[in-house]
């Protein structure tokens, strides 16, 4: 078998390079969309230092000064501290029962 060109694999290479690109841009946007939203449905009482992916797929490790909690991606639904909680309606859900919350 001939070994691939010079040419071929600087391509092939330039290409990969440019999709990784591509898939950065999405997750800071993504990020950044998130950090938005969580803003906007808690009328900005929780500030978002950071918003990183976590092993469940769809779910965001989203810091808050020194608060940690678990978004969705689209920023209205959150575990904090262990509860499922509605951020833009400031909802939150303990098994059947659920309650109208305060952010601080």
């Amino acid at each position: 078998m001939k070994a691939p060109s010079y040419n071929f694999v600087q391509k092939a290479m330039a290409h990969g390079v440019g999709h990784l690109r591509r898939q950065q841009r999405l997750r800071r946007r993504n990020r950044d969309k998130i950090k938005a939203a969580i803003t906007a449905n808690t009328e900005g009482k929780v500030t978002v230092t950071s918003v990183a992916k976590s092993p469940v797929p769809g779910i965001y490790e989203i810091v808050s000064g020194q608060e940690i909690f678990y978004s969705d991606s689209t920023g209205q639904y959150a575990f904090v501290d262990g509860r499922l909680m509605d951020l833009k309606n400031a909802y939150g859900y303990h098994g059947a029962a659920s309650r109208q919350v305060e952010f601080d």
